[in-house]
């Protein structure tokens, strides 16, 4: 590789149509060997990706403050099936509403229907994530059930340029899971610790090997990045930390949230990463090994890192130092790193 950095061999692009499927390393660390988990999704022509675009950036500038979140207690849900029942429950207007459905419909059930043409229903709750309700920049997962997705589509925040690179991706790992063990494991645990356990002994395996930078688009580009929570772990970029508290005064970084499940003609939930491809549609297999193009806010914050260091780090230990967020990276991000940071 020409910039000498690391080889994210550790994770294989299925491409399939319009979905490119990201499989991440087995239990025993074998590249594109577990499971699908991270799906990015093309966007429609041109003209009908920037008017959903324009939808989605209304409705974040109308429902700032109050907010379309389960979170806050204002329920917005969808359900869309093959047979046109389409159906929403929001505080938006009739039309939004409808806008909504015809948003889920054509940008994710058409698409995951088209790779698994026993998809018979999707449902889901729909949110803007308001930035001003905080921001986790540790590895996480929300909680979901194996089987839920969650879709992510970025938005500008306020007082935000476009130029703006210092936090204009998302995270995502698919860490190994943990090998099986022979015994039982949880006799001197409660669910809960052991639990938490595993979940800190994955998270210990996140490394440049099993990690996907999303960098944000143009809307004509901008790609729906879906995951399944239960195999993933994501966080807001650490560089978040630049900014202190302007991430949430400022409203920063605004995210239209989906999170859904699928279930198939035969009444079983549907897997995203199923099996069943058209034939018509090859399926094109290759190792995500393109380091070289990370978004270019994080290139530029590892690459300051190393330097600041006095060169006692080279880029792939800034890079490790960043994804495990040590208080050394931490620090030197919240004193100024000097990486692009306007206002």
């Amino acid at each position: 590789m020409a910039c000498g950095q690391v080889q994210n061999t550790g994770i294989c692009i299925e491409v399939r149509g319009s979905i490119s499927q990201y499989r991440g390393p087995d239990s025993a660390g074998c590249a594109g060997a577990g499971c699908a988990a991270i799906f990015a999704i093309a966007p429609p022509q041109p003209e009908q990706a920037e008017a959903d675009h324009l939808f989605l950036q209304r409705v974040w500038a109308e429902h700032a403050d109050s907010g379309v979140s389960l979170r806050r207690g204002t329920s917005s849900t969808f359900s869309i099936d093959s047979a046109g029942g389409d159906g929403a429950d929001t505080p938006l207007s009739a039309a939004d509403s409808a806008y909504l459905c015809g948003f889920v419909r054509r940008r994710v059930f058409d698409e995951w229907r088209h790779a698994e043409p026993s998809l018979s229903k999707v449902s889901g709750s729909f949110e803007i994530f308001n930035p001003t309700h905080g921001a986790n920049m540790g590895w996480h997962q929300d909680g979901y059930n194996q089987g839920v997705y969650i879709a992510h589509y970025y938005l500008i925040g306020d007082n935000c340029e476009v130029e703006n690179t210092a936090m204009d991706w998302f995270e995502i790992a698919l860490p190994p899971p943990l090998p099986a063990t022979d015994g039982d494991v949880g006799e001197n645990y409660s669910v809960e610790l052991l639990n938490g356990v595993l979940d800190q002994a994955r998270i210990h395996r996140i490394s440049p090997r099993n990690f996907v930078a999303f960098a944000f688009k143009t809307p004509a580009q901008q790609r729906l990045v879906v995951f399944e929570d239960v195999e993933c772990y994501h966080r807001t970029p650490l560089t978040a930390h630049v900014h202190a508290g302007n991430l949430q005064r400022q409203r920063r970084r605004p995210i239209a949230r989906f999170v859904f499940y699928g279930v198939r003609d035969d009444g079983q939930p549907a897997g995203f990463g199923a099996e069943t491809v058209l034939v018509s549609e090859p399926t094109v297999v290759t190792p995500h090994d393109d380091m070289c193009t990370l978004p270019s806010g994080l290139l530029q914050a590892v690459k300051s890192f190393a330097e600041r260091a006095g060169h006692e780090k080279s880029f792939n230990e800034a890079l490790v130092a960043y994804m495990t967020g040590t208080q050394e990276v931490v620090r030197w991000l919240r004193c100024g790193s000097g990486i692009n940071n306007p206002g």
